[in-house]
């Protein structure tokens, strides 16, 4: 649980800062980061898993580099809550489906309705942003997919080599663009070590806590401490960044927790962990 606080902690001060320096700077900031983290706690045989596994990393790398693109112009233009809730219907419905469940279509249609509170079609005012909404549902694809290549990397190469390796192309290619466009507004270099502190909090820790709870919980109780995670979102969004959210919006995201730990619970250990777990760079 510490480690999903600590991840949408990070995703709460991220709002803030991608207001002050843009999208694409803050994200290159922070898989710079979270990059180099990963590599120095997995020490992967990089030069062996480019020359080897070379397409897949790369397209690894594609995954988490759109997936986090898309989540953080969500992030810029809705609230936190909000966008972790709509993304995070990615990994539920790999849950669901994965399941085999009689009671599987149930947790799919709560999480329907519940998308359909937040997103509220019928009583759109002009707080209805379709270009957040639709870069949340990206997410939500993307989130999805990266899940699939996770496990498709882990299987391939082992533990979390192929991970470290894809984020830290993913970093590599942004940089350049970052450079050449820069950021957004004043006081760059100070905001960008910001940045990175959040990068390394939310990314070396929650590693830390994942690894600890799978050592001594459960794999379907951790499954159902992370599926909290849009509800942590929503308090963090409005502890730290002021981010107050609707009824039909609140409504919404309890849905989708409902939805997802009763996916989880009822799935207990036939579902991976890994089919919850947060990327490193949302």
């Amino acid at each position: 649980m510490a480690g999903v606080v600590s991840i949408q902690f990070g995703g709460a001060i991220t709002v803030g800062l991608i207001d002050r320096l843009g999208v694409v700077w803050t994200l290159a900031a922070r898989n710079v980061s979270a990059g180099i983290v990963l590599l120095l706690i997995t020490r992967p045989p990089v030069r062996r898993i480019l020359r080897q596994r070379g397409r897949l990393v790369m397209g690894f790398a594609t995954v988490i580099t759109v997936n986090g693109l898309a989540l953080y112009i969500a992030i810029a233009r809705l609230p936190l809550g909000v966008v972790v809730a709509i993304a995070f219907a990615g990994p539920l419905t790999l849950t669901v489906v994965r399941a085999h469940s009689p009671r599987s279509p149930i947790y799919a249609l709560l999480a329907c309705v519940g998308v359909l509170l937040i997103v509220d079609p019928f009583g759109a005012t002009e707080d209805f942003d379709v270009i957040g909404l639709s870069a949340a549902a990206l997410g939500a694809l993307g989130w999805a997919a990266y899940l699939l290549m996770s496990a498709r990397a882990g299987d391939v190469l082992g533990g979390t080599d192929g991970l470290a390796v894809a984020l830290a192309l993913s970093a590599t290619g942004l940089l350049p663009v970052a450079l050449i466009i820069g950021p957004a507004g004043e006081g760059a270099p100070v905001l960008t070590v910001a940045v990175a502190a959040v990068a390394v909090s939310s990314t070396a820790f929650p590693f830390a806590m994942e690894t600890l709870a799978l050592m001594r919980l459960p794999i379907g109780l951790v499954g159902i401490l992370a599926s909290t995670e849009p509800a942590v979102a929503a308090v963090t969004g409005f502890l730290v960044a002021g981010q107050a959210l609707s009824l039909s919006s609140v409504s919404g995201i309890s849905l989708i927790v409902l939805a997802s730990v009763a996916a989880s619970a009822d799935a207990h250990s036939r579902v991976a962990f890994d089919d919850f777990r947060q990327p490193t760079i949302t």
